[in-house]
């Protein structure tokens, strides 16, 4: 039997600003074998010389197999091999609790299983590793911030730039002018910034705000431009910015909203549609028919009260004569000697009220400190007793909706509900259907006069005339009579990011602090929210996040995790987000 055939591949990058190590191995195997032989233990050890066992690293294995027996087993073998690696990282030190892993057999291949040495690099397992050194929550987002794109253009020509996340721009020739109107005649540094995912909005620190109503973003984006010698640069009215931005689903209602910082938006009056620009019907909507569901209602009155924290007590200032001055506006037109008498009348009357003031002062002193300490042990009790009251009320609502009136009531609904979503969907498939055939038309014709392939025509599609941030979007207009002002209580003075995510909604919300309190405006309890935050504490990352609670009422329990979980964070709202529209 031959011996296992390990190759390693390490690759290390390091930025200057904030340490971010990456390596990666790829171990091979011959067939039907797991176990690892000295060379790859050699191996993999070469890895542990960059990363550190104890490091704040996410360590990921992947298991693969070529395609030579049956799914199953070749499924098996990869976890087989996988769990090998695994297991040898454990035993050098490194924490079980950092390492993912999976397996995934014969599918996911690197080259066709055709020739001996093709299925030689599919018989391999993959590690692969980050190490992130953040000290500040700047550095960590600066680190993953996606860049800006930049493009030296020629001011006298037609220009189609495009961006990395599929962004399209056109410019017609001199739209770009300097502050007097005057057509700009030098090169022109074009740069272009995309925030399209929930992932970017977070990293480039963007609210989906305008005034005090919430947007439901399609992306945003940010354009700056100026002369190679540095001379800011305009946009000619008379020729706007042609701008495309790529979308998985048109949604409608969509607008063009502006903004200088990215925090708060201004509608700009310009309704957006796909680019097609098809005339027809909207799509039809999903509408149930109005049922009341029978509902568990808790008894209020034995819910336990939040105790009142003790008033608040000021030790009085004591009054100085240097910088005291009588209070009456006629004071300075007396002389010398009236004035030095009637200081000395006041000084002395203020100071009488100031001994009076501090001995109430120092009798309420220490009852205010019993108090003090009376209400954080009832805070304590109350957080107790109010976990303890909502347990017995979850279990109060399972025990109701087991009940044979809820259940029957249920059965009524779901039948409902399937007659309506049977009807909806044969509605839906004949508009799909009578939309494909118009947008198939358009496309036809639109390549047909050289407006570019069928991948670039499913866009929003604006008119741009300045060069700041702007934000496809439309206002979120559900019931906002049920919406709650949240209070998310942190009492440390660690610098944190503290944001409201709606994942449905494609919008992001900052909280900003008030003493220990992080507040927004109000937030619609219907819209399937979530509060999410982070920091940086002496070089650790830490994590929050939680659904928004029923009373509006939250405090942030930040748990040690990798700096790489975060973002795999950020990575999620972007798929959930997807999923949604």
């Amino acid at each position: 039997m031959k011996n296992v055939l390990l190759l390693l591949t390490v690759f290390l990058t390091v930025n200057l600003h904030a340490a971010v190590i990456k390596d990666t191995a790829s171990v091979f195997f011959d067939t039907d074998k797991h176990n690892l032989q000295k060379e790859g233990v050699d191996a993999l050890a070469s890895v542990l010389d960059n990363i550190p066992v104890d490091a704040d690293a996410g360590w990921v294995i992947h298991g693969h197999t070529d395609n030579r027996g049956s799914q199953d087993y070749n499924e098996s073998l990869s976890r087989r091999r996988a769990t090998e690696v695994r297991s040898f990282l454990i035993s050098a030190g490194v924490d079980s609790a950092l390492i993912r892993m999976d397996y995934y057999g014969e599918t996911l291949p690197v080259a066709p299983n055709n020739a001996a040495n093709n299925m030689k690099q599919n018989r391999r397992v993959e590690l692969s590793v980050q190490w992130y050194q953040f000290e500040s929550i700047e550095e960590m987002e600066a680190e993953w911030r996606p860049g800006s794109k930049s493009f030296e253009l020629k001011p006298d020509r037609d220009t189609v730039i495009a961006g990395s996340q599929g962004t399209r721009i056109l410019i017609e020739s001199n739209a770009f002018v300097d502050d007097q109107g005057r057509s700009i005649t030098e090169s022109v540094n074009f740069q272009l910034t995309e925030a399209l995912s929930m992932e970017s909005f977070i990293l480039n620190g963007l609210a989906t705000m305008s005034g005090d109503h919430m947007l439901e973003s399609g992306g945003m984006l940010k354009m700056e431009a100026r002369t190679v010698s540095g001379q800011q640069v305009f946009i000619d009215p008379k020729r706007p910015l042609s701008v495309r931005v790529p979308t998985d689903s048109v949604r409608p209602r969509m607008q063009l909203f502006a903004s200088d910082d990215g925090a708060d938006w201004t509608k700009e009056g310009q309704k957006i549609s796909d680019s097609l620009k098809i005339k027809m019907r909207p799509s039809p909507s999903y509408v149930l028919p109005k049922y009341i569901m029978p509902e568990y209602k808790p008894d209020l009155s034995t819910k336990p009260m939040r105790p009142r924290a003790p008033g608040y007590l000021k030790e009085p200032n004591e009054p100085r004569k240097e910088s005291f001055v009588p209070k009456e506006k006629w004071f300075s037109k007396l002389t010398e000697k009236e004035k030095r008498s009637y200081f000395l009348k006041e000084y002395n009357q203020a100071y009488q009220e100031y001994l009076i003031d501090m001995e109430y002062y120092q009798r309420r002193l220490k009852d205010y400190r019993r108090d003090s300490i009376v209400y954080e042990k009832d805070k304590l009790y109350y957080k107790h007793d109010l976990a303890m009251w909502n347990q017995k009320i979850d279990q109060e609502k399972l025990n109701y909706e087991k009940s044979d009136e809820y259940i029957a009531a249920l059965a009524e609904r779901d039948s409902i509900i399937k007659e309506v979503s049977k009807e909806y969907r044969e509605e839906l498939r004949v508009w799909r259907e009578k939309r494909d055939k118009l947008k198939q038309k358009a496309i036809e014709k639109m390549i047909a006069l050289g407006y570019g392939n069928q991948s670039l025509l499913n866009d929003y599609a604006v008119s741009v005339n300045q060069l700041r941030w702007i934000n496809i979007d439309r206002f979120y207009k559900q019931d906002m009579e049920n919406a709650i002002q949240l209070a998310v209580t942190d009492k440390d003075d660690i610098p944190a990011r503290v944001l409201i995510v709606f994942k449905d909604l494609n919008c992001v919300l900052p909280m900003y602090k008030n003493g220990d309190i992080y507040t927004q405006g109000k937030i619609p309890t219907t819209a399937n929210g979530e509060i999410f935050a982070y920091r940086v504490r002496k070089g650790k990352a830490e994590m929050y996040h939680a659904p928004i609670s029923e009373d509006g009422e939250m405090d942030l329990e930040f748990t040690r995790c990798l700096f790489v979980d975060i973002k795999t964070k950020m990575e999620e709202f972007n798929k959930d987000a997807q999923t949604a529209s």
